[in-house]
């Protein structure tokens, strides 16, 4: 279980979500990251919201920290969530990677229909440095919890030269796609029947409906978290 770090500082990240230009011309992401960074407007709790994100910080930024401690808060409010490092997990499925209280609490969620799960994986710098794939890790937590996906939150964390927008996030939603919603359709009344007689249409007991447009939860969530001042980072105590 983890336990918080008693010189952790809250510093009320806020996060800048990029746009389908921004992404377009990744080469201009680390020369624009302080703009980005002083101009975020997303808090923890939007971002948590979404579905699937990756977060984009430089070296230095503590994203570490930060994804650790979401956690930790997260488990406080009686949530499920799991901190995993995908360089481990290239090599070991989540369950072995877990201590006993949080391999019970991942069983738990497993069992429970509808309870949500956050899923922070950090980091993808390190496990490419380590020769270790992408694919290989997040294959592994496929296996894992693919009966469970649409209950599945999930961060992923990288340096932005290392995330490449369009394989990454294709093997991103590759084995962690935002799943389909399966919505349930009512009987028909007998006018109903008479009419789909009539029309000819065709109609199914489940009806498959993608949540898009504009539920932004179902979309996948880039964001940039800028690097604090060296004066906080050094600091382990400021009076609020």
């Amino acid at each position: 279980m983890l336990v918080p770090e008693p010189k952790y500082i809250a510093l009320n990240r806020r996060f800048h979500e990029f746009t389908a230009n921004e992404i377009a011309a990744p080469d201009q992401i680390a020369s624009r990251s302080e703009e980005y960074g002083f101009h975020g407007s997303l808090k923890w709790e939007q971002v948590l919201e979404r579905k699937r994100v990756v977060m984009l910080a430089s070296a230095g930024s503590g994203k570490s920290e930060e994804m650790r401690q979401q956690t930790r808060r997260l488990i406080t409010e009686g949530k499920q969530a799991f901190y995993v490092r995908l360089e481990d997990l290239a090599k070991e499925p989540i369950e072995d990677l877990l201590l006993p209280a949080d391999q019970k609490q991942f069983l738990a969620w497993k069992r429970r229909s509808s309870t949500t799960a956050w899923f922070f994986l950090d980091s993808v710098d390190e496990l490419k440095l380590s020769q270790n794939t992408l694919e290989t890790a997040l294959r592994c937590l496929h296996r894992s919890i693919q009966q469970y996906l649409d209950r599945a939150h999930v961060v992923v964390s990288s340096r932005p030269t290392d995330w490449r927008f369009a394989s990454d996030e294709a093997t991103l939603l590759k084995w962690l796609p935002i799943p389909i919603r399966m919505v349930e359709k009512a009987e028909p009344t007998g006018e109903e029947l008479f009419m789909e007689v009539i029309s000819r249409e065709k109609h199914s007991e489940i009806k498959a409906t993608f949540d898009g447009g504009g539920d932004s939860a179902q979309t996948l969530c880039t964001v940039w978290v800028r690097r604090q001042p060296d004066v906080i980072s050094r600091n382990t105590h400021i009076n609020q």
